[in-house]
């Protein structure tokens, strides 16, 4: 499968230090959406391993957040 995200999306992601390995499929390491709410795409997830270190990923009282431009686009566009 190719998987393309928008520019927009890749732009605004400016603090992702792992070189968007989300985008090549040998590295799929995604944190696994277990709820997406309002019209902002907000993602809670369930942690990948390493996601504890990811500049986006926010953890709060028990719940895991996905803030990640890049990510949201992932699952809007796939589902994934």
């Amino acid at each position: 499968m190719t998987i393309e995200v928008s520019d927009t999306a890749c732009r605004e992601a400016t603090e992702c230090d792992k070189q968007f390995s989300c985008l090549s499929e040998k590295d799929w390491n995604l944190c696994r959406v277990t709820k997406a709410i309002g019209s902002d795409g907000s993602l809670f997830i369930e942690p990948s391993n390493g996601s504890n270190i990811c500049p986006y990923h926010l953890a709060l009282d028990g719940s895991h957040r996905c803030l990640c431009p890049v990510r949201k686009d992932l699952y809007n566009r796939y589902g994934l």
